[in-house]
């Protein structure tokens, strides 16, 4: 991968600190000029900074120059600890840990059941009014409907339900349909094809370039599937497998999140270690499956030999995943950069594992960018291009990673996070939901590879 692709943003607050202070003292005159200056300068920051702006819109936070500019002056504390900027009372409203303690609720006490439903056509997270869940139905279920809202939490989000045309059966069978109906009918390559569960239909992602030729393909395979694809064309390169400098020395024992290398303790290319697993009473542990391309023995450089591949569902299943061996002592419910707070000891539990739920806010510590960001669920199910040796695979898709994941963040934990402060001892609690795969957020779902290992989380 070219070094130069990574240029394309930053989040350095000095700089953006700087960029303000030269506003603001640039003209020592007293007169309205200096007004002007300010409101040129936080409209520049609001420009370049627009991938991190945007996500304060998911959330319906204000994106005015007078915001931004007061942001970026010194009032952020939500990018450091969340990757989303916000001032203390927004973070404070907003409640991200208690969004995703509600989503954990309701993928693990709520959602199992609905899903069994035929009508069932979806369930996403409104974050445009409190991250509440929104369930999507063909039919009324109003028995199924009532045992869903009894099973929630008391508290200001909840369950409001969508009539909509298809299932989400029926629209993973169009998902695979249209998918492979696609490589017959035109030479355009699309970036991805997934599953839009909010507006219940398909979404096909393509270069620029090809918008024109893609929407007519796209015409034909509608008419074969019986469900609507948004074609979606606006990109202007593809997105690559980020194969992994930090986060090189955490060991005994391992947090997710941290830099593996291939074949030595300084071997190229690195990877990132996501969570233990336990497979037939076996502690293992599992990263981005197209890491296994560059070799099966894996190291850690604080550590020595981590382990080798044990299994692959990479090019076999069509999911970015892989497990290695590991010491069992090494094993840990820590993920790397999420610190508790001194006054609750250092706790930190695996919830379990889940699904990703449309719209719902996650987290990832990246490896090799050492950092932690978090953005929202943009697809729950996507057929997307893997591009290390080149053929399609199925996900899911995150955005808000801002800068964008680099070469060597591959693996890296997707997961929702809270501060739990329930009976028992306070606790940051991990829920683990994926592993990522590209720069653009492409993951792949760790419930579908656990399934297929009859495998489970490792918890203590």
């Amino acid at each position: 991968m070219q070094a130069g692709r990574w240029t394309r943003s930053s989040r350095a607050l000095s700089v953006v600190a700087l960029v303000v202070s030269e506003a603001l003292v640039a003209r020592p005159a007293v007169a309205a000029e200096p007004v002007a200056a300010i409101t040129s300068s936080a409209t520049a920051i609001n420009s370049i900074l627009r991938p991190d702006i945007a996500e304060r819109e998911v959330y319906g936070l204000p994106t005015d120059d007078a915001t931004v500019q007061a942001l970026f002056a010194g009032a952020d504390v939500g990018t450091e600890k969340w990757g989303v900027p916000m001032t203390a009372d927004e973070e404070a409203l907003i409640d991200l840990g208690g969004r995703m303690e509600f989503a954990d609720t309701a993928d693990r006490d709520v959602l199992p059941a609905l899903r069994r439903l035929s009508s069932f056509g979806g369930a996403w997270i409104d974050q445009q009014n409190g991250g509440r869940l929104v369930v999507q139905l063909t039919r009324p279920e109003d028995a199924a409907v009532a045992q869903a809202r009894s099973r929630l939490p008391a508290g200001p989000r909840g369950l409001v339900v969508e009539f909509v045309d298809h299932s989400e059966t029926e629209l993973q069978a169009a998902l695979e349909t249209a998918g492979k109906a696609w490589d017959g009918l035109t030479s355009v390559r699309p970036l991805g094809i997934a599953t839009d569960v909010r507006n219940n239909r398909l979404s096909l992602e393509v270069l620029a370039v090809d918008g024109i030729r893609a929407r007519a393909a796209a015409a034909s395979i509608e008419r074969r599937v019986g469900v609507a694809i948004d074609v979606v064309s606006t990109a202007t390169s593809r997105a690559s497998d980020v194969a992994c400098t930090d986060r090189e020395h955490c060991s005994d024992p391992y947090k997710a999140g941290i830099l593996i290398r291939e074949g030595g303790t300084s071997g190229e290319p690195p990877c990132t270690l996501a969570f233990p697993i336990v497979v037939a009473g076996d502690v293992q542990a599992v990263t981005a499956g197209h890491c296994g391309h560059y070799g099966s023995a894996w190291f850690h450089k604080g550590e020595g030999q981590l382990g080798s591949v044990q299994s692959n569902q990479w090019k076999a299943e069509g999911r970015d995943m892989l497990r290695l061996s590991m010491f069992d002592s090494q094993a840990s419910e820590k993920v790397y950069g999420f610190t508790t707070p001194s006054s609750w000891g250092p706790e930190q539990y695996n919830a379990i594992n889940g699904y990703p739920i449309a719209n719902e806010t996650l987290c990832a510590s990246l490896g090799r960018s050492s950092r932690n960001d978090c953005g929202v669920v943009t697809s729950t199910s996507k057929r997307y291009w893997s591009d290390t040796v080149g053929f399609f695979v199925f996900g899911a898709q995150m955005n808000g990673l801002t800068p964008q994941p680099i070469d060597g963040d591959s693996g890296s934990p997707i997961h929702r996070s809270y501060q739990y402060t329930g009976p028992a001892t306070p606790h940051w609690r991990h829920t683990a939901v994926g592993v990522l795969a590209t720069e653009f957020g492409e993951f792949a779902k760790i419930n579908d590879s656990l399934a297929a290992w009859n495998a489970t989380i490792w918890t203590g």
